[in-house]
């Protein structure tokens, strides 16, 4: 997947990147989120992003 989305390596090529695509039920990209090393803030700019997200265009979030 990372190929497919074009997710870089960091540290040199050494480590895979991490990346999450937040996806709608439109099927197009609304948001990228990314913080390698940082689990929580991962966690919490990804919660942010779907918020975000519902609150704008609730019809695209589909569960």
């Amino acid at each position: 997947m990372r190929k497919l989305y074009g997710v870089p390596r960091i540290f040199f090529g050494l480590v895979p990147g991490r990346l999450t695509f937040l996806i709608g039920g439109d099927g197009r990209i609304h948001d990228i989120v990314g913080h390698q090393f940082r689990l929580a803030a991962h966690v919490r700019k990804t919660r942010e992003a779907v918020e975000r997200l519902v609150s704008v265009a609730p019809q695209l979030a589909r569960r």
